[in-house]
């Protein structure tokens, strides 16, 4: 007995280790570059890269350590070589972990322009989950209906060089059958009640021959492959 209790508590701290050094992925997307960090924490240390897609063409990586305060992170990056997004003559990054809804946020200072003053300035910006969660798509989902007597509608996900994930809004009902066609996208959704598609992410095409919940489906579509464009087609009967 006592020998499996003790390998309990090593099953449990091995497990706590490892979910506490799983790293973290947030976004940006800017009109000119997109930013990618990816965040390790471990107790009150933390570690990871700041990556900058400049013009969406030329990859830049940034790596660094810094300490965790509850929550709020103190950055040095390595070799002192630091984004040019970090604001003048500041020696170390001021980030903060936010929770939003159920979604983790990374708010990140930076120095940037206003477009709307033409002003350059420091500001906080916030840095999304890679994996968007469904209060972020949520947000901007699409609504698509069906008009009236017809039993599929079709739309267009378009690369812009920035947007990885289209997200679209359909009222659907228990038991009906349901299709969607996507050639060179990927397919995923939240059922009514907010929970993910099981199986992850399905390619090109997916399809239920009997819904199980009635409201509202939240579809999520990702590229797929080098795909720029794939036509959406939702077909019921």
């Amino acid at each position: 007995m006592k020998k499996l209790i003790i390998l309990l508590i090593l099953i449990l701290s091995f497990s706590v280790l490892v979910s506490a050094q799983s790293p973290k992925c947030f976004k940006n997307n800017g009109l000119k570059d997109g930013h990618t960090i990816y965040l390790t924490v471990n107790g009150t240390k933390v570690s990871g890269e700041f990556i900058v897609m400049r013009e969406y063409q030329t990859q830049e990586t940034y790596n660094f350590i810094g300490t965790n305060l509850n929550n709020n992170l103190t950055i040095s990056f390595a070799e002192n070589k630091f984004p040019y997004q970090l604001p003048p003559k500041a020696k170390k990054g001021a980030w903060t972990l936010k929770n939003l809804g159920t979604a983790e946020t990374l708010q990140v200072k930076i120095y940037g322009r206003n477009y709307d003053t033409n002003q350059w300035s420091v500001y906080s910006a916030t840095y999304e989950p890679c994996d968007s969660s469904y209060e972020v798509l949520a947000k901007s989902a699409t609504r698509i209906s069906f008009a009236k007597g017809a039993t599929s509608a079709s739309t267009e996900f378009v690369s812009d060089g920035k947007t990885v994930e289209k997200a679209f809004w359909l009222n659907l009902g228990k038991g009906q059958k349901f299709s969607i066609q996507a050639p060179g996208c990927g397919i995923s959704f939240f059922y009514p009640d907010k929970t993910k598609y099981e199986e992850g992410t399905a390619i090109d095409v997916w399809g239920s021959e009997f819904l199980p919940q009635s409201g509202d489906y939240l579809f999520v579509f990702s590229w797929a492959g080098e795909a720029s464009k794939c036509t959406i087609k939702f077909s019921t009967k």
